[in-house]
């Protein structure tokens, strides 16, 4: 299927993470250079939860922080959750 235009995303939570809806909406579309499709599951990627964009599984923790930071974070860098809570908030 191809997706000629951004639609409003829906997301569905499998992992019961906490997140900011328009934060990670906006993430997406500032990662992606073209439009993805309109369903996405947050969903659990070895201990972290994550959005998959194409053909990227990216933990949501690390595109937000990307998204707040507008760059790509370094392959060392490290996004630390407040609480130790890794399905809630974080500081980078």
């Amino acid at each position: 299927m191809i997706v000629k235009e951004h639609k409003l995303i829906e997301f569905i939570n499998d992992c019961k993470c906490q997140f900011a809806y328009q934060d990670l909406l906006d993430a997406i579309r500032w990662y992606s250079p073209k439009p993805v499709t309109r369903l996405k599951h947050i969903f659990m990627h070895g201990r972290y939860p994550a959005v998959s964009i194409y053909d990227k599984k990216i933990h949501v923790h690390r595109l937000l922080a990307m998204y707040y930071e507008q760059r790509d974070l370094e392959r060392g860098e490290y996004v630390h959750h407040k609480d130790n809570n890794s399905l809630g908030h974080f500081d980078t």
